[in-house]
């Protein structure tokens, strides 16, 4: 269905003004359609005849982007979006059907505005009215949504297959800015919302996150080992289980009498799929402390087969996998940047979901003031259920919610009755079993602002055996908390904190005291945010009948400062200490970022980084739990891990690096690159690597460039004494004369050293040339010969020639005739040898943005 539609709409864009329609038709279609689609990107459709001698297997991943054992292809990337089309429809997609691709990068969705109705189709953001927190949803799934909104009715209805898992976990500091491990890769981008000891985190001023790795880093923030950082995210899901959703949702608004909310859900668990394999391709990354990130984790009790450039790799000889995140693995030799990585593995199931769910919603909400300026009163209930023939479930959860504004005062309180066996369908958010009370006052002045809250939590604590028999147990969470904000000056605001929190879990209670100041001061140029947080905790560091109990001190500094000295020199610090004193011991984490810029000219820049990060003695406090995280990893609205997750445990890095662009005249243009990076500890390669890259660009006129590119690299294992060194060397000559004829070459040199069994040594030339016969036919021949000597050593040449003829603008057809030989020069290696030859015939379409 989307390729059908693809190929029309391609064919539209190009061929309609050539039918002969009539003139006023056309300009119609194209104002009302064409005019408002944008498409980008390029696809390509081709035959190919090849016949193969050797490795078939390594042909096929080595060819037409890993589709080489197929006659017919499809390859490429569109960008299609369109809005307001024909008045009332929008479009967008991104096709892209490259196996190795980015599985976020592949979506489709139509969605018709025509008030008061509105319909989504495809890959889209589910959301309800949510006018009931018991019972919301908000997922990124593949169905539909329909609405309709006019006057005081809005009704709202999904149907969606499941595509994502809905997860909120618990996370404990290690005493440093991170990375924390979701333990998920593929997090939906923006699903993610964090709260570190219950306050939310922004992105980008507190946090950064990889989506495709599933991790976070702090920003200016080293998080104590007594602090909880929760998560709620979605990630896609593979080798799950088929299920889907269906529900709605409808408010009517009285105006001052109030507004009724109802809400329906049902949720299918699906039926268990058969577990099938995926195939990702990297490039190589140069020096062996440099990661490969896989897009999901590996199923470890399944095979993984890994390919360098089309030899069979050995684990824990040729590769090994991080003993914490199975999603991160290392080579132990230089990979060069020219090689190619094909792995093949099982995705972990991550679907979770123990039976079928349904609830059912009401809620009222009563405004106070005109329009509920004044704040309003909200009831609500929700009544869930969970089949399932080993422990179904059903509960029926109350809560209300007030907030009472007048003037500079607000008044906020909030009561929740979430019994244990209360469930919903599965959402993010941050809702857990509980019965609780939340009170609070707010004053917000002309230079004063205070607040005062109290929390006291009677949460559940959802466990699941390996029989899938659920039980829960009881905790409890307290919380105390006053700031005040004055900020008598604009720009320098001095914002004072305090909080105690106890709470309760299976052992003895744990008590946090905590404080903190902040402020901002601005000195000429010099732009500073400070703060300082003192801690005491007391509280169980381990299980069972007699556990140990420890007393913990904790003081942190944050500095983060900016200067601009003048139009030549900028200057950036971003700094955290934290000074543990606990009775087992001393430790101090610490987190400094410093940046340095100096550009005198537009001929000279010159940039530097330094970073310092480490966990310290003190990365961990056993079994310590603040109240803040419990309930979560897996309740009545989101699950929580897959098995049983692995801890960060301590970290130390420590990298510096001066890059530096100089522009010797109008043709020459100088860079380098010095580095020197230190990783050690958990989720790290262990190890150090110090390196240089110098290169040169020369442009002899506008037809004829010149590039040269040195690089040196030496790493040494930690946890043994392994050295790996290399050298690498590349010349490139690009020309493009008047006339006919353009051509261009390419050489390149390996070496490798250090005291590794696995140097390797290389040399590489390429050539191409080109002929152009008339303004839309051209010739082109290639030309490469590749030679690896050592461990794993081949020979490979290939040979190409084209025919190119530009059917149209933006339509292009090419016939080649390919030939490739790789031959192995080591007998340990396995497979990656073969012969081919053969006809490739593609019809291209590109569209420039």
């Amino acid at each position: 269905m989307r390729k059908a539609l693809v190929a029309g709409m391609t064919l539209a864009l190009v061929g309609l003004p050539q039918l002969g329609l009539p003139i006023d038709f056309v300009s119609w279609l194209k104002k009302e359609i064409f005019e408002k689609l944008k498409v980008t990107g390029r696809r390509s459709l081709g035959y190919h005849s090849h016949s193969v001698e050797g490795d078939a297997s390594a042909f096929q991943l080595l060819t037409n982007y890993g589709y080489g054992g197929k006659a017919f292809t499809d390859i490429g990337y569109l960008d299609i979006r369109g809005r307001d089309i024909l008045g009332s429809l929008n479009f967008d997609a991104q096709l892209d059907t490259n196996k190795f691709a980015n599985p976020q990068d592949r979506r489709f969705s139509v969605e018709y505005d025509g008030k008061p109705y509105r319909v989504t189709v495809g890959d889209v953001y589910t959301t309800l009215l949510n006018s009931n927190r018991l019972a919301t949803f908000s997922k990124y799934a593949k169905g539909v949504v329909a609405g309709y909104s006019k006057g005081p009715l809005q009704v709202r209805g999904v149907f969606t297959e499941a595509r994502t898992s809905a997860r909120t976990i618990t996370l404990q500091g290690n005493n440093s800015a991170g990375p924390y491990y979701l333990q998920f890769s593929q997090i939906v981008r923006g699903t993610e919302e964090v709260q570190v000891d219950g306050q939310p985190q922004r992105l980008g001023e507190d946090y950064v996150i990889n989506y495709e790795l599933g991790s976070i880093t702090f920003i200016n923030k080293i998080i104590t080992p007594t602090s909880a950082i929760v998560v709620t995210f979605e990630a896609l899901g593979f080798n799950q289980s088929e299920g889907s959703i269906l529900g709605g949702g409808a408010t009517y608004d009285f105006g001052q009498a109030g507004r009724l909310g109802l809400t329906y859900l049902e949720q299918d668990s699906g039926a268990g799929g058969t577990l099938s394999t995926r195939l990702e391709r990297f490039q190589g990354a140069g020096a062996p402390s440099t990661p490969y990130f896989l897009q999901f984790e590996p199923l470890l009790t399944e095979p993984i087969t890994v390919k360098l450039d089309g030899i069979l790799q050995t684990e824990g000889i040729d590769y090994y996998f991080d003993p914490e995140n199975p999603v991160i693995f290392f080579f132990t030799r230089f990979i060069p940047l020219t090689s190619t990585i094909d792995v093949v593995y099982t995705p972990r199931p991550t679907q979770s979901l123990d039976g079928d769910r349904s609830v059912w919603g009401v809620d009222y909400r009563i405004p106070y003031g005109r329009s509920g300026q004044n704040g309003y009163l909200l009831v609500m209930q929700a009544t869930g259920k969970l089949e399932s023939p080993v422990s179904p479930q059903s509960g029926t959860a109350r809560g209300v919610e007030s907030v009472y504004r007048q003037g500079p005062l607000q008044l906020r309180a909030g009561l929740r009755d979430i019994p244990a066996d209360y469930v919903s369908v599965e959402s993010r958010g941050f809702n857990r079993n509980e019965r609780a009370v939340d009170l609070g006052v707010e004053y917000e002045g002309s230079y004063l602002d205070a607040a005062l809250q109290h929390i006291n939590s009677s949460i559940a604590i959802r466990k699941v055996d390996a029989g899938g028999n659920v039980s829960f147990s009881p905790a409890r969470n307290t919380l105390v908390k006053a700031s005040a904000s004055y900020r008598r000056t604009a720009g320098e605001p001095w914002t004072l904190e305090l909080a105690r929190q106890k709470s309760r879990s299976t052992g003895p209670e744990t008590t946090v005291d905590s404080a903190s100041v902040t402020t901002s001061r601005t000195f000429g140029n010099v732009i500073t945010h400070w703060g300082y947080d003192h801690q005491e905790a007391q509280g169980p560091t381990s299980t069972g009948p007699d556990p140990d109990i420890q007393s913990v001190t904790i003081d942190s500094l944050r500095l983060q400062s900016s200067y601009v000295a003048n139009e030549a020199w900028t200057f950036g610090l971003r700094a955290g200490v934290n000074a543990i004193r606990s009775s087992e011991g001393d430790g101090t984490g610490r987190d400094v970022a410093l940046t340095a810029s100096y550009q005198p000219n537009s001929k000279l820049s010159v940039v530097g980084n330094y970073i310092d990060s480490a966990s310290g003695a003190i990365a961990a406090l056993g079994s310590f739990q603040s109240g803040f995280g419990l309930g979560y990893n897996g309740n009545g609205f989101s699950n929580g891990l897959v098995g049983s997750g692995f801890s960060p445990g301590a970290t130390d890095l420590r990298r510096w690096e001066l890059r530096t662009t100089y522009n010797l005249s109008d043709k020459a243009n100088l860079s380098g690159i010095v580095y020197h990076n230190d990783a050690s500890g958990a989720i790290t390669s262990n190890s150090k690597t110090f390196g240089y890259d110098l290169g040169l660009e020369y442009a002899f006129d506008r037809a004829h460039r010149l590039w040269l590119h040195y690089a040196d690299t030496k790493t040494d294992f930690q946890q043994n004494a392994t050295q790996a060194t290399s050298q690498t060397f590349m010349v490139s000559f690009n020309a493009s004369p008047p006339g006919r004829l353009s051509y261009s070459l390419d050489f390149g040199a390996l070496l490798t050293g250090g005291n590794s069994l696995f140097q390797q040594d290389g040399l590489m030339f390429d050539a191409g040339i080109a002929y152009r016969l008339a303004p839309r036919q051209r010739l082109r021949f290639q030309y490469s010969w590749n030679r690896t000597e050592g461990y794993f050593g081949q020979d490979s040449i290939f040979a190409s020639a084209f025919y190119d003829y530009q059917l149209y603008r933006n339509i292009a057809l090419s016939a080649a005739y390919r030939f490739r030989d790789v031959r192995n020069l080591d007998s340990n290696a396995t497979g990656g040898a073969y012969r081919s030859k053969g006809l490739d015939l593609e019809l291209t379409f590109t569209f420039a943005p």
